[in-house]
């Protein structure tokens, strides 16, 4: 929960080419154009090959889908941002389904999810900055 409303949360997740400035687990990220349902991006993480990604889906301020192929396996990224009275509630869920999923579960997607609080901070920390 975060007293940032989620505009302002929104503008830093859709600035694609910035995430590395709020995870520091990325080495950069390249999007043609402005992110949109079905745009196609490429995500480098740091040590690790570039992934190609794709928005599944796009609802600007409150919910962000991004999808991962992977050999015989798919991670999607869900953002989810809930305005309520005490303020805006964050959800973030990461799914890995496919035959391999157990496989780029341990490699890739439990790592993401460990980091996630951390990660969180110096995203509201930015997003609060915006909103100044």
């Amino acid at each position: 929960m975060t007293d940032v409303p989620s505009s302002s949360l929104w503008r830093v997740l859709a600035d694609i080419p910035n995430w590395s400035v709020w995870d520091e687990d990325i080495e950069f990220t390249q999007i043609a154009g402005l992110p949109q349902l079905g745009s196609k991006f490429v995500l480098k993480p740091k040590g690790a090959p570039s992934v190609k990604l794709t928005i599944e889906e796009f609802v600007p301020p409150h919910r962000f889908i991004d999808v991962t192929q992977f050999p015989f396996a798919q991670m999607r990224t869900v953002h989810e941002f809930i305005d309520t009275a005490a303020g805006t509630e964050i959800q973030v869920t990461v799914q890995v389904r496919g035959i391999l999923g157990f496989l780029w579960q341990r490699m890739i997607a439990q790592k993401q999810v460990d980091g996630l609080p951390e990660q969180i901070l110096r995203f509201i920390q930015l997003a609060r900055e915006f909103a100044a």
